[in-house]
């Protein structure tokens, strides 16, 4: 059976766009196992676990509590819980029943295939899947899908479908040294090393995305450390000593461009305090 893992997080079930997809999704989803991982301080609110334990057939609920990283969150639901697939999404990915009719068509023909995946376009521009690099290229043309090369390459996690074997035969697992941003790069770059595959599905996924939403200066800030402790953490086994140096250059005037931005020099400070992570 396959698992779809959605990760919530202090949402009510209408408030979830995931969530209200699924239900449209319901002939797909008649033989795999929902599983909603809630990562709130407090669980669902009981009419809300009811009514969709009464619309999905196999129907799991957990809440946490403790708002785990996303990375111990997802190694321990591979671990404890026996799927053939699995899907993970957050809470805001907007789909329909299309995608996995896609996805599951591919897995049968393309059996050496262990990811397979939807691509995610933002203003035009495509932001996942994308080439692992130093420079922003401009890939809103990118166009090629079924079967494409997994070297080198990074998504989004929102929509990943993995197969079982990735992480018990190829030991491929999420890295606990990650919590939140760059979690989904890591992971596919692992499995590019060890496959030469990974399948693109022809469907765009509507995925919200957090780094281009205004949000409160405060949130801006965890999010800006967050991200480039990722960056320079990812970069500093992956690139040479030039795009480091390129990687840097770029972060310090994003840096710059953010502290003037919100008129705070939070976000300056965070690039030197993750600056070493690269080297």
């Amino acid at each position: 059976m396959d698992l779809i893992l959605v990760v919530l997080y202090k949402q009510k079930v209408s408030e979830s766009n995931t969530l209200l997809s699924l239900l449209n999704c319901k002939e797909s989803l008649s033989e795999k196992l929902l599983f909603v991982w809630d990562n709130s301080p407090y669980p669902l609110d009981p009419a809300d676990f009811f009514f969709l334990e009464d619309q999905f057939e196999y129907f799991k609920y957990f809440n946490s509590k403790d708002n785990k990283s996303l990375s111990e969150l997802y190694n321990t639901v591979i671990k404890r819980i026996k799927f053939d697939k699995i899907f993970i999404f957050d809470q805001d990915t907007t789909l329909t029943d299309e995608y996995f009719k896609l996805v599951d068509s591919a897995a049968i023909t393309n059996i050496d295939i262990g990811v397979f995946l939807p691509f995610v376009k933002n203003n035009d521009r495509v932001v996942s899947p994308l080439p692992y690099s130093a420079i922003n290229f401009d890939h809103s043309k990118l166009t090629k899908k079924g079967r494409i090369s997994a070297k080198d390459k990074t998504a989004f996690a929102s929509g990943l479908c993995i197969r079982e074997y990735v992480f018990k035969r190829d030991n491929i697992w999420f890295d606990k040294n990650l919590s939140f941003y760059g979690i989904d790069y890591k992971f596919i770059l692992d499995y590019g090393d060890f496959n030469k595959f990974m399948f693109l599905i022809d469907y765009k996924l509507e995925h919200s995305l957090s780094f281009t939403e205004e949000e409160e200066k405060e949130v801006k800030i965890k999010r800006f450390d967050s991200n480039i402790a990722a960056s320079f953490y990812l970069a500093s086994s992956r690139f040479n000593f030039y795009q480091k140096l390129i990687l840097v250059i770029r972060s310090f005037f994003t840096s710059f461009k953010m502290s003037f931005k919100y008129s705070d020099f939070a976000f300056y400070l965070i690039f030197f305090k993750n600056i070493k992570k690269i080297w």
